[in-house]
Formats: structure tokens, C-alpha cells, sequence
């Protein structure tokens, strides 16, 4: 947020089933808000993050996205263990429907068996696929990055850290961040629900 205030945590949403075999718990989707105060964007963004869905049920996340300039979706909207995808490839579109939607691979999405159909899916839904490559939006940059060993797409990141401006960066598995990418120049990576204001 443009006052630089950081880190307020709001209430928990309220509590939904997830139905699934595997997943018989009763699980909480929860809204945190960051506030990150950069100083070099002329207005705020607003950013919602979505990731992790597993192919489960969506429809209680879009009172979480209200007032989003732009949904990011770093991974997972898959299930690599039922090797399923139709209510994750079916959330992309919604999604794509109704705000900007950036989404990067995650590990149930690399897992999937028919990868490169799964990948076509993904790339008619409407959503900007960001696999090893970035976009323009706004004043941000925002780029998608995965293993270039797993993917076989170029690694992106030398061009992407030179760029002018904020610059934000989906990558799904934290252990990822850590080994490749700590050490550049950039501002953002998510994989809870959470919303973000630059």
C-alpha cells in the first residue's frame, strides 16, 4: 500500500468443505492481506494469489477476489494424484473471465501424464500462461518460472532481473526460491491465498 504500512492479517474466511476422497478435512481458505510499499508505482495494485486448488471445488474464492486489479495463480489448480484438471483448467477461464489471471506451473501440474495437452488446455483458457517467460502489466512486470530441467523451456531470469520497474515473480515450490532464485533482484512470490497491494 502507498502508506508503507506492511503485514496486517485479516480474518480467516469462513470455513468450506473440500470434498475429494483424499481429502476429507475440513479445511479453512484464508484471506491474508500484505501491504508492500515500493515507491516506484505511480498508483496501488492490487494483486489477488490463488494456488494450491488440487482440482477441488472454487466458487467460495471470487468474494476473496473482489477489487483485484489482477489474479495471480502460481501452481497446482491440478491433481497429480487422480491426474485429474478439469476444475482447475474450468477456474482458469472463470477466472480469466472476470480479471487479469497470470498463472505459473506448479508440481501437480509438471506431474500430470499428458503435460503438454494439460498445457494446452491451460493456454485456452484465457489466462496468461507464464512458463519460463514474462508479461507487461501496468507498471509491473510479472513472470512465471519453474526448473528449466523440468519444463525444457530457456530459463528466463538473467533478462527478467534486468528489467526496469517492479517486478513480481510466481514460482510455486518455496524450496525453488531458495536453491535458485534468492540471491535476485525481486519483489514477490506466493503460494497461499493472499492478496497484495504494491
Amino acid at each position: 500500500h502507498a502508506d508503507g504500512k506492511q503485514n496486517h492479517p485479516q480474518p480467516a474466511f469462513p470455513a468450506s468443505a473440500r470434498p475429494g476422497k483424499e481429502r476429507k478435512r475440513m479445511q479453512t481458505r484464508k484471506l491474508t492481506k500484505y501491504h508492500i510499499h515500493t515507491g516506484r508505482l505511480t498508483r496501488p495494485v492490487d494483486f489477488a494469489v490463488v494456488s494450491d486448488l488440487h482440482d477441488e471445488p472454487y466458487d467460495n474464492l471470487w468474494p476473496m477476489l473482489d477489487g483485484a486489479d489482477a489474479l495471480l495463480v502460481p501452481g497446482d489448480v491440478c491433481d497429480r494424484y487422480r491426474q485429474s484438471s478439469a476444475r482447475g483448467v474450468a477456474f482458469l477461464k472463470e477466472a480469466a473471465d472476470r480479471l487479469p489471471t497470470f498463472f505459473s506451473l506448479g508440481n501437480h501440474e509438471t506431474r500430470q501424464k499428458q503435460f503438454r495437452r494439460l498445457v494446452g488446455e491451460l493456454e485456452q483458457t484465457g489466462a496468461e500462461v507464464l512458463i519460463n517467460r514474462y508479461v507487461r502489466f501496468g507498471e509491473c512486470w510479472i513472470g512465471g518460472w519453474y526448473p528449466p530441467t523440468i519444463v525444457r523451456e530457456p530459463d528466463m531470469m538473467d533478462q527478467f532481473e534486468k528489467l526496469d520497474g517492479v517486478k513480481v515473480l510466481l514460482c510455486h515450490k518455496p524450496e525453488h526460491y531458495i536453491k535458485y532464485l534468492r540471491t535476485r533482484a525481486l519483489c514477490g512470490s506466493g503460494k497461499d491465498f493472499m492478496q497484495e497491494r504494491l
